[in-house]
């Protein structure tokens, strides 16, 4: 058993795991049981509020129907002639709020994982790729929220989370002792692999199938972006 362990390579080993521990803290806080009864719930409340009020309407006395018969034809015909104009803002989806939240923590814990090694090297490449490798996950971050129509204090949060996690990871690599040698960057560096990986099998396939680019030429270009930011990743990574 020691001999098996021995030869076990545990930085690929620790792929898994932070593939699996994402997966745990997904089942965790956001089961999708629960997201399919919130939406259910929702469905059914709309429903009966809409049969309580037809039934209520049938129900109801026939001199007043009539008059809110003639008034309701009335506003009807008068509205016509004015531009009609809807204030109700659509509410996010329990499933829309859950890919976002884990799509941030999935970026925060990777955005820690990836400063902790910033301070043992003295190579300005790293710092830049650092700063693309943020700017992108900012960017997808950003419309990400946007899609769901996220208003403008779950976007001041997101921002705050995203803006000292890198931070909070660079003050982990000055501070403690240790975390900044060679082994340990490459524990970080796998986790950091499994969370994206992750991420890459629980969004990607659905964020195909969105859009109104469902022929076979918006899937050949996304298909086509992505193998061209994966290309660009790995020239950035023999680069630095």
């Amino acid at each position: 058993m020691p001999k098996l362990l021995g030869e076990l390579p545990l930085a690929e080993s620790l792929v898994v795991v932070g593939f699996l521990l994402m997966v745990c803290v997904e089942q965790c806080f956001c089961p999708v049981e629960k997201m399919e009864k919130m939406g259910s719930f929702v469905e059914e409340r709309s429903n009966s509020g809409h049969s309580g009020c037809d039934s209520h309407c049938h129900h109801s006395n026939p001199e007043v129907t009539t008059k809110s018969y003639n008034q309701s034809t009335t506003l009807t015909e008068s509205s016509t002639l004015l531009p009609t104009t809807t204030t109700a803002s659509p509410q996010p989806t329990p499933e829309a709020l859950y890919k976002m939240y884990i799509l941030e923590l999935s970026i925060a814990i990777h955005s820690v994982l990836v400063g902790l090694p910033v301070t043992a090297s003295s190579s300005q490449s790293l710092v830049w790729a650092l700063g693309f490798h943020q700017l992108f996950e900012g960017m997808s971050l950003g419309l990400a929220g946007m899609s769901i129509d996220l208003d403008r204090k779950g976007f001041f949060k997101l921002a705050i989370l995203f803006g000292t996690s890198i931070s909070l990871g660079v003050l982990l690599g000055y501070t403690a002792t240790g975390l900044t040698s060679g082994t340990w960057q490459a524990y970080t560096n796998s986790l950091a692999a499994g969370i994206v990986l992750f991420v890459a099998v629980e969004f990607y396939n659905k964020d195909f199938g969105h859009g109104s680019d469902h022929g076979h030429g918006g899937k050949l270009g996304k298909i086509f972006a992505l193998f061209l930011g994966a290309f660009i990743m790995g020239g950035m990574a023999i680069w630095t």
